[in-house]
């Protein structure tokens, strides 16, 4: 629905993007949500580490694309584009370190880590120092606030496991 959303909105001087590059920040977002939801639903139909991947390497992709669309949004497109190429490659890579660690039996998500929450602390730093007229702007605010409401630790979950084990 995203990617469609995308497509659809007019271009020019009508159009809410500051940028083609800003358009397709935004279309590997929502592409990158899509995929994330057959990932997950891979990843809870066979809960593994190889299944773990599909479900988190479209998630790091789609907020590191988010980050670039801000970064392209507050400041310049030249600058949107720098990290558009770079951002999501880079999530991507988080995931895939993570799960060479994991095989050699480290498992370091620190990486990962930073890219799912460092590119949050970002998004909102770019809001607060640079700037923008649209109203829209705020928008960006409510995925985020949520987001720790339906994050539930591991202690939190933990019970229901065992319950269903047994």
């Amino acid at each position: 629905m995203g990617m469609r959303f995308v497509e659809t909105i007019p271009t020019g001087d009508r159009s809410p993007f500051a940028d083609s590059v800003d358009r397709w920040a935004y279309f590997i977002f929502f592409l990158a949500v899509a995929v994330t939801a057959l990932g997950s639903a891979y990843y809870h139909l066979r809960p593994n580490d190889d299944a773990l991947v599909w479900d988190r390497l479209p998630m790091a992709v789609g907020f590191l694309s988010l980050l670039a669309a801000v970064v392209c949004e507050r400041t310049t497109p030249k600058n949107g584009l720098r990290y558009l190429m770079i951002l999501p490659i880079w999530g991507a890579g988080t995931v895939l370190y993570w799960r060479a660690t994991e095989q050699s039996g480290q498992g370091d998500l620190r990486p990962y880590v930073i890219a799912q929450f460092g590119s949050l602390l970002a998004i909102l730093l770019l809001m607060a120092f640079f700037v923008h007229d649209s109203p829209a702007a705020l928008t960006y605010l409510f995925p985020w606030g949520f987001m720790r409401e339906r994050k539930p630790s591991k202690l939190e979950i933990a019970p229901y496991f065992r319950r269903a084990e047994s």
